[in-house]
């Protein structure tokens, strides 16, 4: 790493500090991350349209739908702790701009 790289990887490692150690900022930018990553990640798990929610329900055109991309897909969504966290996130988001209506 040259010096520039390295000066700016140092700067960049002392915005993340200044972010982690001051919680209404992270909080702030946690949200903003999660309102950027929002179409993305229901695009994600609401992507099904009325055709494939009935397609759905029968065990042969399930099976072609949920398939060997989509399952491991879905459960990274789950299993990783950041993913589930961002869909949480963004989840809530949507509960408190409904209520605010």
């Amino acid at each position: 790493m040259d010096k520039k790289d390295e000066t700016k990887f140092l700067k960049k490692i002392d915005n993340y500090s200044k972010i982690i150690i001051n919680p209404k900022l992270l909080e702030e930018k946690w949200i903003r991350f999660c309102n950027s990553r929002k179409k993305i990640y229901l695009t994600k798990l609401f992507s099904h349209n009325i055709l494939k929610k009935q397609l759905v329900k029968s065990k042969f055109f399930s099976r072609l739908l949920f398939n060997d991309k989509n399952i491991p897909l879905l459960l990274n969504l789950f299993r990783c702790e950041s993913h589930r966290d961002v869909i949480i996130e963004i989840l809530k988001n949507f509960i408190n701009e409904r209520n605010k209506i």
